[in-house]
């Protein structure tokens, strides 16, 4: 996908998800308990608000600090914060130099698709709780699903200890020619950044010599993406081989997402 696509995505989505708090504030979230959809946007402005800041500083060692979202015209300032940060993210080059928490992506372009993809799932928030949801298009909820298996769980860091669990799974789409092929298991360690020690922290390694998975979850692209980001269901898609393997998937990701 090209940085427009992910860009004019992001107004799309962002416009749809505040078109719905306007005229449901105070509705309970289905898939975010204990939150409400002024609660979902009040934290999608923060992050938006944030990326506008990391640009504009130019930061490449921390975030900046965090801004508190208005309790008056909330919509009207998340609404106008998202274009303020399409517009900021369509001005800059993409491979600038800017801080992630992903190591091997330290560049303004994680944030473009980043943020298209966190608009886009809150998004969904949104619309589950209306019961009015409208499919991801294909190639951009295959790419939501790349996200979580190639960023969200990276597999071992250079400084820990890969513990696989020989459970390995298999993901493809139905309406779009992509697949993915990893391996549970987790890791221990300690960062020599943070000092932090983890002890069999979930994770994933890619493989490409199985051919026999235990699983093989297939779906359309949008089935898959909403499935493993906690937004769909797994009856949405087909499963063959071990259930227990692919709920350990998904509880695997859903403690990176």
């Amino acid at each position: 996908m090209d940085w427009s696509t992910y860009i004019a995505a992001i107004g799309a989505d962002a416009k749809r998800l505040h078109d719905i708090a306007r005229e449901n504030p105070e509705l309970d979230l289905e898939t975010c308990p204990g939150w409400t959809m002024r609660d979902l946007v009040a934290h999608l402005g923060r992050v938006h608000h944030r990326t506008i800041d990391l640009v504009a500083e130019e930061l490449t060692d921390r975030f900046p600090e965090s801004v508190s979202a208005p309790d008056n015209g909330l919509v009207a300032w998340a609404s106008a914060t998202a274009k303020d940060m399409c517009a900021a993210l369509g001005a800059v080059d993409p491979v600038m130099p800017l801080y992630s928490w992903h190591k091997p992506d330290q560049s303004a372009g994680f944030w473009i698709r980043r943020m298209a993809q966190e608009t886009a799932i809150h998004r969904l928030d949104a619309e589950i709780a209306i019961d009015e949801v409208a499919p991801l298009e294909p190639e951009f909820a295959a790419d939501c699903v790349s996200e979580v298996l190639e960023v969200m769980l990276t597999g071992c860091p250079p400084w820990g200890t890969w513990m696989p669990f020989d459970k390995v799974v298999y993901l493809a789409c139905t309406d779009v020619e992509r697949s993915w092929m990893v391996e549970l298991g987790a890791f221990e360690g300690t960062s020599p950044r943070s000092g932090r020690h983890y002890e069999e922290l979930p994770a994933m390694e890619f493989v490409t010599d199985v051919v026999d998975p235990d699983v093989v979850i297939t779906g359309t692209a949008h089935h898959l993406a909403s499935w493993i980001w906690g937004r769909g269901a797994l009856s949405d898609l087909t499963v063959d081989g071990d259930l227990t393997v692919a709920m350990l998937f998904r509880n695997t990701a859903a403690d990176a997402t």
